[in-house]
């Protein structure tokens, strides 16, 4: 009796100290920084899919940018679309798996938006249902509507939430580890089919070989993107799920567990652009004709900017590589 009474006095007492943290300025501060930062990246990131049509014809593109926006939404009090993001995360990783396996399919089919529907439709479905119970009254307590998910969250929607979490979390992971295979096996060589039937000078093996290196260099950007997926969302979960196996769950482990996560899903949700800038070829040289159109106005051969008032006659615009409005 004694021992139910002291922890639930543990778990009272561990509210309070998150509570009067998530109240503290320097937390605010931090909180702020970081949904601007979210924010920002993730709406330039969306902007340049708008503007740039180039970057909208891969289908792994376009979950890109359906990840985006998840991602900006992820920093508004809308903290439901954490949930989401773990479906275009999985949609991401599955394109790549299917890229990798067979980039000839994968290059034929990349104009066919089934895939791409089916994870916006699923994405919005997890979403808006994590906000209704997160809102409504499942369980009988007070709510709080507050950010952190650990000081946050009843009975009922923690265990929704971790369960969520971690079949998410292992399917993610399994089909990442079926990528590092594929990708290694074939990093040296094409497809067993291409070689069956095509000779090393043959058109279709210059097309494969050509898509494979596209393929490539966009899956080790998202190779980059699910390791910080695994280490700021996955690794938490994790633990969550060590504490539930061996039973020895109790408020003040997950409270202050989904507290971190909370941050660091919101802090890994902003990184993306970056990663995507030293990595993704095509995004990165769409972001720098934005930069240059933005504070240059317009760049020709010469040398010459515009803005300053001298036009030649023989002034062309030069536009990365890659990069179509």
């Amino acid at each position: 009796m004694s021992s139910a009474t002291s922890k639930s006095t543990l778990s009272e007492s561990v509210s309070l100290e998150l509570a009067e943290l998530d109240k503290s300025a320097w937390i605010a501060v931090v909180r702020y920084l970081i949904a601007l930062n979210t924010c920002g990246s993730n709406a330039f990131l969306l902007y340049l899919f708008a503007r740039y049509r180039n970057i909208r014809v891969l289908q792994c593109n376009r979950l890109i940018a359906l990840n985006a926006f998840t991602d900006f939404m992820i920093a508004t009090p809308f903290t439901g679309f954490m949930a989401a993001n773990q479906i275009t995360i999985l949609g991401l990783a599955a394109d790549r798996l299917w890229a990798v396996y067979r980039p000839l399919e994968y290059s034929r089919s990349s104009n066919n938006n089934t895939f791409v529907w089916i994870v916006v439709t699923l994405s919005l479905f997890v979403a808006f249902a994590l906000i209704f119970i997160s809102i409504y009254p499942v369980d009988n307590v007070t709510l709080i509507r507050q950010c952190s998910l650990g000081v946050a969250t009843s009975s009922n929607f923690l265990n929704i939430w971790t369960v969520y979490a971690e079949v998410t979390a292992l399917l993610v992971f399994a089909i990442y580890t079926g990528i590092l295979v594929l990708f290694f096996r074939y990093s040296s060589s094409l497809t067993p089919q291409v070689f069956a039937s095509n000779p090393p000078t043959g058109v279709a093996y210059v097309q494969a070989k050509r898509q494979q290196k596209i393929q490539k260099r966009i899956t080790v950007s998202v190779f980059t993107l699910l390791s910080m997926y695994g280490i700021c969302w996955a690794l938490p979960t994790l633990l969550l799920f060590i504490f539930n196996t061996i039973g020895s769950v109790d408020l003040a482990q997950t409270s202050y567990i989904t507290y971190v996560q909370a941050f660091l899903g919101a802090w890994n949700a902003g990184l993306y652009l970056y990663i995507y800038l030293f990595r993704h070829d095509e995004i990165r040289s769409c972001a720098k004709r934005c930069i240059l159109d933005l504070f240059c106005n317009k760049i020709n051969l010469s040398g010459t900017i515009n803005r300053v008032g001298i036009k030649p006659s023989s002034a062309q615009t030069v536009t990365p590589a890659g990069c179509t409005q």
